[in-house]
């Protein structure tokens, strides 16, 4: 995947491109944003792309031709990128730290101090296959406090030729001595149409597409999640007094049972919202809504989960004959 067929945030990868140009890369970049709209995915092609032996000449970086685009016709180190075996690039997230602990990735909670130590001890070593490095630390508000102390002196005094890219999706919890090192690029919500044309390429239909990428707030990662949950009611219409109890001992038995009870409940407001433009009672669809965030208060004040997803699902599938509309516009 090159720049140009990413969706949105043209302005960011613009500057991105004109950094690289420059010559004069940063030594530590913070991309932030809502959770979904692609930072991860511009900060590897950020990688990839400085790290293409087609665009380097000698110790020169790219230098795009308006004419051959971003793409490379796969040079190795793109193809050792692809593979994810580049000896210069280093993803560290929860798979990386499950791999050093020898756990599940399930397990993973926060990114660690010894995590981080790694990270750095492979930012001081000399590039070995390119002329730079990078380091990308996804969701990196989960760094813990030691984790992120632990990584300021390397910010403060980064090994040359190495180049560090925080992904956060909350931003307010990284230090603000780390915040401070660090070269901003704030990612916005990406569009209605730039979610609606991603899932099409995913092959969803498109009324199923329009539905999600109009209560996804802007995120993909939201849609697929909100597309999960559309798949658990709809394979229980066919027994509708049931299925709130039916969803809720699914659910019960994944690893994360209230993160999952969150999302759904987040799907009821977010189609009740998007509902409420064709719909005559709005002021039963908004006292609905304040319903459900009375659920979500309870489930923060660890409330007992099956009985507060239980009953939000069964008010929501009651009052708003969701199997007899289905998921429609």
């Amino acid at each position: 995947m090159a720049f140009e067929k990413i969706k949105g945030h043209l302005k960011n990868i613009n500057g991105i491109v004109n950094i690289i140009n420059s010559k004069e890369i940063p030594s530590s970049f913070l991309f932030c944003g809502k959770e979904g709209v692609g930072k991860l995915t511009i900060a590897k092609e950020f990688a990839k792309i400085s790290l293409c032996k087609s665009k380097i000449n000698n110790e020169d970086f790219l230098s795009f031709d308006s004419n051959d685009g971003l793409d490379c016709p796969g040079c190795e180190s793109c193809r050792m990128f692809e593979l994810g075996v580049h000896p210069d690039f280093l993803l560290v997230d929860f798979n990386y730290q499950a791999g050093l602990l020898g756990e599940k990735v399930s397990e993973q909670k926060s990114i660690g101090i010894d995590t981080v130590r790694e990270a750095v001890k492979f930012s001081n070593l000399k590039p070995s296959f390119c002329f730079r490095k990078f380091i990308v630390i996804n969701d990196a508000e989960k760094m813990t406090v030691e984790a992120q102390n632990s990584l300021l002196k390397t910010l403060e005094e980064p090994f040359e030729g190495t180049t560090i890219i925080l992904v956060s999706s909350s931003s307010n919890k990284l230090l603000p001595t780390i915040l401070s090192r660090c070269y901003k690029l704030v990612f916005n919500r990406l569009s209605q149409s730039a979610v609606m044309d991603i899932l099409a390429e995913k092959g969803y239909e498109i009324k199923r597409a329009e539905l999600l990428s109009e209560i996804s707030e802007g995120s993909v990662s939201l849609a697929f999640k909100y597309e999960k949950v559309l798949q658990m009611f709809e394979e229980n219409a066919q027994k509708p007094y049931i299925a709130p109890f039916l969803i809720t001992s699914k659910l019960s038995k994944t690893e994360d049972f209230r993160e999952g009870a969150v999302t759904v409940l987040n799907f009821i407001n977010s189609f009740l919202y998007f509902k409420m433009k064709n719909y005559n009672n709005t002021d039963k669809i908004t006292k609905a809504i304040k319903e459900n965030f009375k659920y979500m208060n309870y489930l923060k004040h660890n409330v007992n989960t099956r009985l507060v997803l239980s009953a939000a699902l069964y008010k929501f599938f009651s009052e708003f004959d969701f199997f007899k509309q289905g998921a429609v516009l």
